[in-house]
């Protein structure tokens, strides 16, 4: 596959949106998924960055060798080839490739298991009984995350007023479902304490305007939790990550 290798006019217009896959020539594995439209597939063999793909694709360079192109699928529509490009990156494991993040939507929508399509759909209404303070990780949150990570990304780093003084709980709350819920012990500056590499790369300065908690999990209410939903309790369209339930304003 030469650089300048292009689709003519008549290929592009057949094409029109499609997915495509790069494959490592040496195992024939898939390290990059992609989507687009009328020669996007070739531009990532002229990009000059620092991306992992272009690094990918470098080695192979000077080696001789050229990273094989498959079309996965074509003839689609915009937002037609958004899904499948989603499909197949949570179907082979964002993990597994040089993508920066996964699919489209696919926090929501993509790869989880039975039960976690069950705990998510079939949640019933709870209500908080004790002074809590829940804590949502939409954007945090992987399927499959260890209890760890999962602590991790629920405890630091959030901008909370003096009501996270009173809270005796803190929840993590996933699509407004409660995945594990805590016992707060102290909380701490963002930043303060260690974490697994949960603030690599992070501006630590910023962190300092934050808080972060350390606690451990809440096992004399955690079974009454665990799996209901606390999506009535947001406004619907409400953005914010942080609620307080039981919790006076001590301001």
């Amino acid at each position: 596959m030469e650089k300048s290798q292009r689709f003519s006019k008549r290929v592009c217009a057949r094409l029109k949106y499609y997915v495509y896959a790069y494959l490592d020539p040496r195992e024939g594995k898939p390290f990059y998924i992609g989507q687009g439209s009328k020669n996007r597939v070739f531009d990532h063999l002229k990009e000059d960055s620092d991306k992992e793909k272009v690094k990918k694709i470098r080695e192979l360079d000077s080696l001789g060798l050229k990273p094989i192109i498959y079309i996965l699928r074509h003839g689609l529509t915009a937002s037609e080839a958004i899904l499948v490009e989603s499909v197949a990156i949570d179907l082979l494991g964002v993990e597994n490739l040089t993508n920066c993040v996964r699919g489209h939507h696919s926090r929501k929508l993509g790869r989880m298991s039975v039960d976690e399509i069950i705990r998510i759909y079939d949640a019933d209404e709870v209500t908080i009984t004790e002074p809590s303070i829940l804590i949502r990780i939409n954007k945090a949150y992987v399927p499959n995350m260890s209890a760890r990570e999962l602590y991790e990304k629920t405890r630091s780093c959030w901008k909370l007023s003096k009501q996270r003084e009173k809270a005796k709980y803190a929840m993590a709350v996933f699509d407004g479902v409660i995945l594990e819920v805590y016992r707060i012990e102290a909380w701490l500056p963002g930043g303060s304490t260690f974490g697994e590499d949960y603030h690599k790369g992070r501006n630590l300065e910023h962190a300092k305007a934050r808080y972060e908690f350390v606690g451990q999990i809440a096992y004399e209410i955690r079974d009454k939790y665990i799996g209901k939903s606390v999506r009535h309790l947001w406004p619907q369209g409400a953005q914010y990550p942080i609620l307080y339930v039981n919790v006076r304003d001590s301001e």
